[in-house]
């Protein structure tokens, strides 16, 4: 298994069919005069590998975390689900994690956003994805 992409976006929307669909992708430098600035954001993680580690009833924890420039903790959500068996047995396995946060920034700089996916307690995969915050220029 493995992380095979992470989207930062601004907001998300499911379709009829529960399709997802990603609003504010690549918006990942904000500028703005003021502070502090109230922000929302999604982080959408996409795990996939083979069908048999894809085994029904695995345990999967996604955690997502959220830094100041200083190293404050704005936001740390976990959530947990177990796999549901694959439908299909001769594609690849995929799942599909999304978790929304609200926080507020306090300063200019980098926010990193972590983000660690754990497989029964025992497989870990992360990735950081980055948000600035910058004044504009003059």
């Amino acid at each position: 298994m493995k992380i095979s992409s992470a989207i930062l976006a601004e907001a998300f929307a499911r379709d009829s069919r529960n399709a997802l669909t990603l609003v504010g992708v690549g918006q990942n430098v904000i500028l703005t005069s003021k502070l502090p600035l109230q922000l929302r954001r999604v982080v959408f993680v996409q795990v996939t590998g083979d069908v048999d580690e894809f085994k029904e009833d695995r345990l999967v924890t996604f955690t997502l975390n959220v830094t100041s420039p200083s190293g404050d903790v704005l936001t740390d959500i976990s959530s947990q689900a177990n796999i549901s068996s694959l439908p299909w047995s001769d594609i690849p396995g995929s799942l599909d994690l999304l978790a929304e946060t609200d926080f507020t920034a306090k300063e200019y700089g980098k926010y990193p956003l972590k983000t660690l996916v754990n497989m029964d307690e025992h497989q870990e995969f992360d990735i950081e994805l980055t948000l600035y915050i910058k004044e504009p220029s003059p």
